[in-house]
């Protein structure tokens, strides 16, 4: 129920303006980048803004708030501990407290690129200017382990997929892609996964589009005598120019 909750939200928050849609197509010779998964650990795929408090932005007043938790396989908050950043913050906890259910974040990652189970910090903070009420969200989370991953010697780049049009969800369309490379430097298999979640509507063809990129990877052999699989983690981010 919860997930199909979200999914109502996500496709209302689409034809509100959360994601642009543009009437134009990419042309044919635009590509998705590959980056790494690190870059997004712990950052919001979906954040609907807090409500400055009425009080607080009449006055001027400003603050922060501190979110202590983990992140669920579904980009939920779990275990929340929201407190005020310093005197004169408490009256902002409340507000990140009623925004928190529909935020959705990019969990932590083990040398693999299985979400874990670590905890991530999140910094919201309230300004006010001549009172125009602004709110900034950053989260910060463990580094990810997986720096010394085999890296590719051979690239083809990520088609975006030219019968969509051009969209843009703050930083484009994420895919999180894992592969399995044999002893010769292939690739066997991949798994990927689109954000924002719960819009395959949208997402399927960029999901294809990384996972045919992700399957033309070459890389060096594996040194002599490693039996067991290597793996690579990336990210591929399709973003409207």
């Amino acid at each position: 129920m919860k997930n199909a909750v979200l999914t109502a939200a996500l496709a209302a928050c689409v034809l509100a303006g959360c994601a642009e849609t543009f009437g134009t197509y990419p042309a044919v010779e635009s590509y998705g980048e590959f980056r790494p998964p690190g870059e997004h650990v712990a950052q919001a795929w979906l954040l609907g803004e807090p409500q400055y408090p009425k009080a607080e932005l009449a006055r001027g007043a400003e603050g922060s708030v501190i979110i202590d938790a983990r992140v669920s396989a579904f980009g939920e908050l779990q275990d929340a501990r929201i407190s005020p950043e310093g005197a004169g913050s408490e009256a902002f906890v409340a507000a990140v407290r009623d925004a928190l259910p529909l935020w959705r974040f990019y969990p932590p990652l083990d040398a693999d690129c299985h979400p874990t189970k670590e905890r991530i910090k999140v910094r919201v903070s309230f300004q006010a200017d001549e009172g125009v009420p602004k709110v900034n969200v950053h989260g910060e989370g463990p580094a990810w382990k997986g720096s010394n991953q085999p890296q590719p010697i051979s690239v083809s780049r990520p088609a975006y997929p030219w019968k969509i049009s051009a969209m843009r969800w703050q930083d484009g369309i994420v895919v999180s892609a894992r592969a399995s490379i044999d002893a010769q430097g292939r690739v066997m298999d991949t798994t990927v996964k689109a954000y924002p979640l719960y819009l395959s509507w949208i997402t399927l063809p960029f999901e294809d589009a990384a996972r045919t990129a992700i399957l033309d990877l070459k890389f060096p052999p594996a040194r002599p005598g490693t039996a067991e699989p290597r793996h690579y983690c990336t990210d591929v981010v399709f973003a409207a120019r």
